[in-house]
């Protein structure tokens, strides 16, 4: 019996929803923690991976116009490259302000972010930043790793998972009170960030449930995905410096992967309830 569409996008937006929800406890263990060495490391990498994803979406877009590619793909290539520069300059404002216009301490900084920008922006390998960031290396190799193994499908549910799903992390962001000027620079950012990001998963995991894959694979396609998804549980920590023991996030980690984590209801919002984009996002960022 085929997979009925409804299923495919509800099992695998069930497991955004629960990583968002495990995502909350690694926010959480931030904000108990917070110092100012916390919040320029987490802010200094996060504008290198959202200028790292800019380059990523301007090198696609140039790729689509030549030869003439249909205009819509191009339209969206250079709709998320300009969303990027966007979240890439909000974060910097705030950097430069928390920093007084000092360099940032954060060593190598600027090589933080997508392998895929890596290599032609500063030569050598990717893997010379895993001594750097294990964790950061860990999620982007093991994503690549599994997207090569996957079939045409699931490199695509892989892809859609990972740019939608770190939406998960900004959304608890965005929720963070305003105790102090930072957090309230901050969290209007995050706010936007959901705004302009929250739909990247859903509809692109709407246009492939359409043609689902076979049973087999669909089970295959969604354990990688809660791989993945696990391993930015360890990347967002390692971003905020580790407020979790590695004992603790090994815990959360394991009851993110055996579905223990209660959900939210945040990306399967956006589609179950089909609501409009503005009802959508007032329901999720207000």
């Amino acid at each position: 019996m085929a997979l009925q569409k409804e299923k495919v996008q509800e099992e695998i937006l069930l497991i955004m929803d629960r990583c968002a929800a495990a995502m909350k406890q690694v926010v959480d263990a931030y904000v108990a923690s917070r110092t100012r060495d916390r919040d320029v490391h987490w802010l200094a990498l996060q504008a290198a991976k959202e200028y790292t994803a800019a380059h990523v979406h301007a090198r696609r877009l140039l790729g689509l116009t030549e030869p003439l590619a249909p205009a819509d793909m191009v339209v969206k290539a250079l709709k998320d490259a300009s969303e990027e520069v966007e979240h890439y300059a909000a974060y910097m404002n705030v950097l430069s302000w928390l920093l007084e216009g000092k360099p940032c301490p954060v060593e190598h900084w600027q090589r933080y972010g997508n392998p895929g920008a890596y290599e032609w922006r500063f030569g050598g390998s990717f893997d010379d930043t895993k001594s750097l960031w294990p964790c950061s290396h860990a999620y982007y190799t093991t994503r690549a790793g599994f997207m090569q193994e996957s079939s045409d499908w699931g490199k695509a549910a892989i892809a859609a998972c990972g740019e939608g799903g770190a939406v998960g992390w900004h959304y608890m962001m965005s929720q963070l009170q305003p105790t102090d000027e930072f957090v309230r620079r901050i969290a209007p950012i995050e706010k936007e960030i959901v705004a302009d990001e929250l739909y990247h998963g859903p509809e692109t995991i709407a246009r492939l449930a359409e043609t689902p894959p076979t049973e087999d694979e669909f089970e295959q396609v969604k354990e990688r995905i809660k791989r993945v998804r696990a391993l930015e549980l360890r990347q967002r920590n390692e971003q905020f410096l580790h407020p979790l023991s590695e004992k603790r996030i090994s815990e959360i980690e394991a009851d993110f992967l055996e579905d223990r984590v209660e959900p939210l209801h945040l990306f399967r919002t956006v589609h179950v309830k089909e609501l409009t984009k503005d009802e959508a996002l007032r329901s999720v960022i207000n």
